[in-house]
C-alpha cells in the first residue's frame, strides 16, 4: 500500500503535492488491514486508490473519483515498458449481478466496459453516469491483460475482496465524494475592437467587445453587460455637445455590440468609457471584468496652429481682392484670423 501511495504522490502536479505527500506517508500507517480496507483500498478526500496487481506484483493502480454526476475510473500502469492489451471493468450496486466473465454483457442496471488496444497504452479512463448507481456504495471490479517487459501476456486485477463463482478475481467499493464548495470566482480575458476613438467629432461609433470567460470547474460561465460609464457628463460640455453618448447597449444580457459617441470636453483630459461585465459560474461565484474605450483630449495648441494656417491662406486670397481695404490692413487680417479660429472651435466643440 505504501508503494501505491508513493507512486500517486510522484504523479501529482499541483502545488499541494508536498503537503499531501507528508500527510499520506504519515497517515498510511493508520490505515487498517481490515476487510473494509481490502474492499476500498487507500481512501483520500476526493478519490480512492486500488492496487493493480499481476500475481502478487503491483504494476499500477486504479484511481476512482467522481464529479457531481459521474463516476470516474482511471487505470494506469507504472512502467512504460509494459502496455495494456485488454481492459475490462464492471460497475454496479450488487456484486452478485456482475457478468460471470470479463467482457460479458452486463445485467440490467449494471455497467460494464471492455477495451482492446493495439497501440502502446499505459492508462485508460472511463466516466460512468451515476443515474443508475448508488452513490452511497458502488462496487467495481477491474481486469486487464498486460504485456510485460519480456513481451509476455499476464492477467492483472484490481486488488479487493475475492469473488467466488465468477471469473473476476475480486471487487472493491467506492463511496461518492461530495466535492468541496467551489469558492473560486470565474475569470475572463476581455478586449475591444476600437480602444481609441481618435477623432472627437460627436459621431456615434459601433463598438464590439470580445470576452472569453472561464472557470476552474470547467463549466459554463454566465456573462452579462453590467455597466458602461464615462468620466465626463453626458451633456453640458458646450453648445454643440450631444447627449445620449451610450446607445443600443442591452444591460443585463451578454450584449457585446453597442455604440459610443466620439466626444470629449475641450477643457478636459480626454474621455474614458469603462465597460464592465459581470461573470457568474455554476456555483454562484461572481466577479467583474472591465475594458476601456478612450477619446483623446483635444490639443488646443495644435488645433489653433492648424486653424491659423487655414485662416492665413484665406486672408491671402481675400487681400488679393481688396477685402481688407487699404487702411489698417494688418490689424484687420489679425482680427479676421482670431475670429476664424474662435468661430471654428465654437462650431466644432461649442467652446
Amino acid at each position: 500500500m505504501v508503494q501505491i501511495i508513493i507512486y500517486e504522490v510522484i504523479r501529482l502536479k499541483k502545488g499541494f503535492a508536498l503537503l499531501l505527500a507528508i500527510t499520506l506517508i504519515m497517515g498510511v500507517f493508520t490505515v487498517s488491514a481490515s476487510a473494509a480496507t481490502q474492499a476500498r483500498g487507500a481512501e483520500f478526500y476526493d478519490h480512492s486508490l486500488i492496487e493493480l496487481v499481476a500475481g502478487n506484483t503491483q504494476i499500477g493502480a486504479v484511481r476512482v473519483s467522481n464529479d457531481d454526476s459521474n463516476l470516474i475510473i482511471r487505470t494506469y500502469l507504472w512502467s512504460n515498458l509494459t502496455k495494456m492489451v485488454e481492459y475490462h471493468l464492471a460497475v454496479g450496486n450488487d456484486v452478485s449481478r456482475f457478468p460471470i466473465h470479463p467482457g460479458d454483457t452486463p445485467q440490467n442496471g449494471q455497467l460494464a466496459v471492455s477495451k482492446y488496444f493495439t497501440s502502446n497504452t499505459l492508462e485508460t479512463t472511463d466516466q460512468l453516469s451515476y443515474e443508475n448507481l448508488d452513490p452511497n456504495l458502488t462496487v467495481l471490479t477491474v481486469h486487464a491483460v498486460i504485456q510485460n517487459a519480456n513481451g509476455e501476456l499476464v492477467n492483472a486485477w484490481g486488488r479487493g475482496v475475492p469473488l467466488t463463482g465468477s471469473n473476476w478475481e475480486g471487487y472493491f467499493e467506492y463511496v461518492k465524494r461530495f466535492p468541496t464548495a467551489d469558492t473560486t470566482p470565474p475569470q475572463a480575458v476581455i478586449s475591444v475592437d476600437q480602444p481609441v476613438l481618435t477623432t472627437p467629432n460627436h459621431r456615434m461609433v459601433p463598438i464590439h467587445v470580445t470576452i472569453n470567460a472561464s472557470d476552474d470547474s470547467g463549466k459554463e460561465v454566465a456573462v452579462q453587460l453590467k455597466s458602461i460609464n464615462s468620466n465626463e457628463p453626458d451633456r453640458g460640455l458646450g453648445f454643440f455637445d450631444q447627449p445620449n453618448d451610450i446607445q443600443e447597449a442591452q444591460f443585463g444580457t451578454n450584449d457585446t455590440a453597442f455604440n459610443l459617441r466620439a466626444e470629449s470636453s475641450i477643457k478636459g483630459q480626454g474621455r474614458v468609457y469603462t465597460i464592465t461585465y459581470s461573470l457568474t459560474d455554476a456555483a454562484g461565484n461572481t466577479s467583474d471584468v472591465s475594458t476601456t474605450v478612450k477619446v483623446p483630449a483635444i490639443d488646443l495648441v495644435q488645433l489653433r496652429e492648424r486653424l491659423r494656417d487655414e485662416a492665413v491662406r484665406i486672408c491671402e486670397l481675400l487681400r488679393k481682392y481688396g477685402f481688407f481695404g487699404k487702411v489698417n490692413v494688418e490689424l484687420k487680417i489679425e482680427q479676421y484670423i482670431n475670429n476664424y479660429i474662435q468661430n471654428k472651435i465654437y462650431a466644432t466643440y461649442g467652446e
